[in-house]
């Protein structure tokens, strides 16, 4: 809203009152003038000259003078309102925006009251209010401060004036509102600058001024916007972590409730005065209810705040007034809370059991009065007494009866109980649950259920992943608590929750013998724990009968190992191998705890000692065909040790010797078998090759990946398979050529890896076929080409380089650096030919890219020169690639082809040229030159030398024709 200016006669007079003196009013002026003119982009430099401006003003200023201040301070708060108003949706004003209307409220200061103004003061005050709320929009809250804080004194000046002036009622209470307002706006900029006494203090101010004004229906407002504001800083206190604050927030609380409480009253006084009119009191009335129910929502953050404390009696007596109010359903809860934290069992009971058998709760508020009693049952109070644990089954039993087909709640119980942190009071809670659990009507109620789901905040997160039926639900949690009492040692509890999980394992799921086998097995480790191997014998026993696995023969295998059973034993080690999911971790285990050594060294002797009873046994043996899993053991423990991978390499050299003489199926085994320890070596091979290749191992590496390479011809041929085999023998030669720089110039190295990737071409050509992706076998075929180009390089065979170039320009990916560096090679003159083409093609290809890269094509023109000058310095060849390069920069712009590229290719052609001239070759020289010269023009920096270049080339030209004799070599 836009500010009126002053009346027409003071700006008349103002206007006629022109003081040529007083230089800095008609520089303001100007600059109002100019801020007129820029808005709405007003920017630092204006504000910091109007700034700068105020200080200039004199001390003393005559009426007319303090009239043209003002009206030059309007015009600018309305330029600035002008601007607010043109903003967009959403659009906020901005720092400099906010220093306008700062400056217009200090010339207002300068200026002084005005006797012909009513209310001055009032209005400097309202521009400060104003400009300190824009400052604190935009988090400037030192600037909003110092603005409240101005707007505070004028305030009170201004009310120290109305004393002594007449002034109306409506002009008196909207000073006051004003004040009020500015109060509570200066409160908000002083909480967000940490300063709470001053907070404090100014709602205290704002509260003062509503005890001594009349009640009427906008003072209703105004005690209920500070007990808001009051109940918002209790709030914000109540939800941080300190119990500082939490102390702090009850004081706010406090006050809120005592603001409510005199706006009742207030308006009590009125009603009972009766001096309003009826419209009046309606709206009284109107205002008291919203103030009611204000207070008791600050009596509920009161009670909860107290809670936090543990003031728990401060609680009960703020549930004494809130049960005189509406019903809420945090009222009962509250006193529940409290009474358990004063220890106060018996009452605590009474309200869960009131608050479970009223008809009115829902299954989720008595499952929530379930929890309280749980969390109550750690209290020291309920160390020597069985009454919380007796508490929650009796609520539990009264809820359950209420409400019997819920099995929510059911399962909410129990995960109350069996999920709190172990601690004195856990094994109590663990009674309580597993009598709720075992009970016949509970068991009969979940699994005749006909919830087939359930949707619970505190359990479904746990189980988000699996079909969450109740029972499935109930047998987790009691596993899950079975289990953190396992990890405790404490296994007589955990047999009994593991015990009872098994109760609510459904028959109808397809994983009902999984489950059932996998509890006996844990029954089965408690029990062993405990010294009782008999009864440990039982469960294993079943277990086995219900699902045969490698876990349960082993388990059983120890069994016999603690019951003196050496043939048990034994015979366990020999069916350990007929188990399908048969692991060799498994042997390794055995002789663990058969020897009860854990030194890897001795594991692996151990079993080596193994392997070579393996292979010198008859047929007949019960190892036959078991050498692949003693040799993969004896792996897997040397590659433990990060040192051994040379020994790990023995054993890979060994295990593919024994697949080449005995044949995969003789080898491996047979069906399934074959394929998974097919891949374990073949995979476990690439892995160690990858290892090596860090650490530049690379002859190491090379035996490795061949390893993988002879491993994964066994596996069957899928695309992954043979992409994996081709991948292999690439790295392979790769290693090769990396790490036998040297001795790979031996032709039988380099035959070898011409073999290798011969069976690459053609495992290459199989993928193609059975692949549906291009890109990848683009990427390889790129990858073999290098390869290829490497080898034949090492074996000097030029044409094969040749005709890999050209097959490399027609495969699609191929990127002009890979020609670059296969240019990048010296030797005898076949290599330059080789270089060149590949630096021709490498050139070409950049050229015809919807955006060639010039650093790339600048590095290749230059590389071609060397190149050129190796077989003869100044050849044709070299002048033609100049002038290739000349032909690019005509087509571009100025900046495109690197400025120092150019810049060399204009000094070597023009040092060139000279090179001529000392040997009276003018002819060649002047084309070196003249080349040179039209080059010039792409090298601005070079412009300075056309001129001295000019001057050489025509005295060139006079030599030339003074000396006809001497002719150009």
């Amino acid at each position: 809203m836009q500010i009126s200016e002053v009346s027409s006669e003071q700006s008349a007079a103002s206007d006629i009152s022109n003081d040529p003196t007083c230089l800095p009013i008609k520089t303001l002026e100007n600059l109002v003038a100019e801020v007129e003119q820029l808005a709405p982009m007003i920017g630092c430099e204006i504000n910091q000259k109007l700034r700068n401006l105020i200080p200039t003003f004199p001390s003393r200023l005559n009426e007319d003078q303090k009239f043209r201040i003002w009206k030059l301070s309007y015009r600018i708060w309305n330029t600035c309102v002008e601007i607010s108003n043109s903003f967009k949706s959403g659009q906020e004003v901005d720092e400099e925006h906010a220093k306008l209307r700062h400056v217009a409220s200090d010339l207002l200061v300068v200026a002084g009251s005005i006797g012909a103004v009513h209310s001055s003061l009032s209005k400097m005050a309202m521009f400060y209010f104003k400009t300190g709320t824009i400052w604190h929009k935009l988090e400037n809250h030192a600037m909003a401060a110092a603005c409240f804080e101005k707007a505070t004194e004028l305030s009170n000046r201004a009310k120290d004036h109305h004393r002594t002036a007449t002034i109306s009622q409506n002009e008196a209470e909207e000073d006051e509102k004003f004040l009020f307002d500015l109060y509570l706006t200066r409160a908000r900029t002083a909480w967000e600058l940490q300063q709470k006494a001053l907070v404090r203090s100014l709602l205290g101010r704002a509260r003062g001024m509503l005890k001594l004004s009349a009640c009427t229906a906008s003072r209703t407002e105004m005690y209920e916007v500070l007990a808001e504001e009051f109940l918002h800083y209790g709030k914000v206190l109540l939800a941080r972590q300190d119990k500082a604050s939490h102390a702090e927030s009850i004081q706010f609380l406090e006050h809120a409730f005592e603001v409510c409480s005199d706006g009742i009253a207030a308006v009590a006084v009125v009603n009972r005065d009766g001096n309003e009119d009826d419209d009046m009191l309606g709206k009284l009335v109107r205002e008291t209810l919203a103030l009611n129910n204000l207070k008791f929502k600050v009596l509920r953050f009161l009670a909860a705040g107290h809670l936090q404390n543990g003031n728990f009696e401060s609680v009960l007596k703020c549930v004494d007034i809130l049960k005189a109010g509406p019903d809420h359903a945090s009222t009962p809860f509250l006193a529940l809370k409290a009474y358990v934290g004063l220890k106060r069992l018996e009452e605590a009971e009474k309200e869960a059991y009131i608050l479970v058998a009223q008809r009115s709760t829902p299954v989720d508020v008595c499952a929530a009065a379930i929890d309280v009693l749980i969390e109550g049952s750690c209290s020291s109070a309920a160390q020597n007494t069985r009454t919380l644990q007796d508490a929650v089954k009796k609520t539990f039993a009264i809820a359950h009866a209420r409400f019997p087909s819920s099995i929510e709640l059911i399962v909410k119980v129990l995960d109350k109980l069996l999920t709190q942190p172990l601690d004195l009071h856990s094994k109590k809670r663990v009674e309580t649950a597993l009598a709720i659990a075992v009970d016949e009507k509970i068991i009969s109620s979940v699994m005749e259920s006909p919830q087939g789901r359930i949707q619970m905040a505190a359990v479904v997160s746990d189980f988000e992943n699996e079909a969450n039926t109740a029972q499935r639900c109930i047998h987790t949690l009691l596993w899950n608590s079975a289990q953190e009492f396992f990890t405790t040692k404490d296994y007589p509890t955990s047999i009994q929750l593991f015990e009872a999980s098994l109760m609510y394992l459904s028959q109808n799921e397809a994983s009902y013998k999984e489950c059932r086998a996998k509890t006996l097995r844990v029954l089965c480790i408690c029990h062993l724990a405990l010294g009782q191997y008999d009864r440990a014998l039982e469960y294993i026993n079943e277990a086995n009968k219900l699902e045969a696995s490698s876990g349960g023969v082993f388990l059983k295998f120890k069994v016999c190992l603690q019951m003196n059973d050496a043939e048990g034993a034994a015979k366990q080690v020999q069916e350990l191998f007929q188990c399908p999911d048969f692991e060799p971790d498994y042997l390794t285990l055995a002789s663990h705890e058969a020897i009860s050594c854990k030194c890897i060294s001795v594991a692996i002797t151990a079993l080596s000692r193994l392997l070579e009873l393996s292979c010198s046994s008859a047929k007949s043996s019960p190892l036959e065909n078991k050498e692949a899993v003693l040799i993969r053991n004896i792996i897997a423990l040397s590659l433990q040790d990060s040192s051994q991978s040379s020994a790990a390499l023995k054993y890979f050299k060994l295990a593919r010797s024994r697949l080449r003489e005995l044949g995969p199926e003789g080898f491996l085994g047979s069906g399934n078998m074959e394929e998974k320890e097919a891949q374990w070596y073949a995979g476990s091979a690439w892995n160690q090759g990858l290892d090596t290749v860090k650490s530049q191992e690379w002859g190491i590496c090379r035996e490795f990946f061949l390893c993988a390479a002879d491993f994964y011809e066994v596996l069957p041929d899928s695309v992954e398979n043979l992409e994996m085999r081709r991948a292999s023998m690439m790295l392979a030669v790769g290693a090769t050529l990396a790490g036998n720089r040297e001795d790979a110039e031996g032709s039988s190295v380099l035959r070898e890896a011409v073999s290798y990737l011969d069976r690459c071409w053609k495992i290459h050509e199989l993928v193609r076929s059975k692949s549906k992706s291009a890109a990848s076998i683009d990427n390889t075929e790129i990858y073999l080409n290098l390869l290829s180009f490497e080898v034949k390089r090492r074996m000097k065979d030029h044409k094969a380089q040749m005709e890999i170039l050209c097959r490399c320009s027609t495969l699609t990916g191929f990127q002009p650096k890979l020609f670059y560096s296969m240019g990048m090679c010296g030797g005898d003159c076949q290599d330059v030919e080789v270089s060149m083409a590949a630096f021709e093609a490498g050139l070409n290809l950049t050229l015809t890219s919807p955006k060639p890269d010039y650093a790339l094509v600048a590095a290749t023109i230059r590389r071609m020169i060397t190149v050129a000058d190796t077989v003869r310095r100044d050849s044709p060849r070299a002048m033609s690639i100049y002038k290739q390069a000349h032909q690019i920069l005509l087509d571009l712009d100025a900046g495109v082809y690197p400025k120092e590229e150019v810049q060399w290719l204009i000094s070597t052609a023009w040092n060139r040229a000279s090179l001529h001239v000392k040997f009276n070759r003018f002819s060649l020289a002047e084309n070196w030159m003249n080349l040179a010269l039209d080059m010039l023009k792409h090298a601005p920096t070079m412009e300075n030398f056309r001129a001295v270049m000019l001057d050489n080339l025509s005295c060139v030209l006079k030599r030339k024709a003074d000396e006809p004799a001497f002719a150009d070599d």
